[in-house]
């Protein structure tokens, strides 16, 4: 027995085609990068909300010759402190009050950006009353 042919008939079952959709598209504008401000703060692990609330000051002493130009070196330190809050965007943090918790006394990171001066130096040469380097050295606070 030799396999019969089998047409399809695609004209009598086709169905009749769906009435036209029309389709609205909304667009939502993207803000530029520079409208945009980036959490670069990162969340508080459990560990650093439970430990001691305090601060760092770190004071740095230099051993420099009598004739430094002290606003041109400041400008070099700002400029690469600058530079590092820039690439290690935790350098540029604050911690701050988490407001909207349900325990009270947690803590936030705040990225502050340009927002606080951070970067202080103090030309102490004319100061009689603080020591020169060089006493510094000799009561062990200098390490230069």
């Amino acid at each position: 027995m030799a396999p019969g042919l089998t047409e399809l008939s695609l004209v009598n079952d086709a169905q009749p085609l769906p009435e036209k959709i029309v389709s609205t598209t909304t667009a939502t504008e993207i803000p530029s990068p520079t409208e945009t401000k980036l959490d670069l703060a990162p969340p508080l692990l459990p560990v650093e909300q439970i430990g001691p609330k305090g601060w760092i000051r770190c004071i740095y002493h230099f051993e420099l010759p009598n004739n430094y130009d002290a606003e041109h070196l400041t400008h070099i330190l700002n400029t690469a402190y600058k530079a590092m809050k820039d690439r290690v965007p935790i350098a540029g943090c604050e911690v701050v009050p988490l407001e909207d918790s349900k325990q009270a006394g947690l803590l936030k990171l705040r990225h502050y950006g340009d927002e606080i001066e951070d970067f202080l130096a103090k030309d102490l040469r004319d100061d009689e009353t603080f020591p020169t380097f060089a006493e510094l050295k000799a009561r062990g606070l200098a390490t230069g």
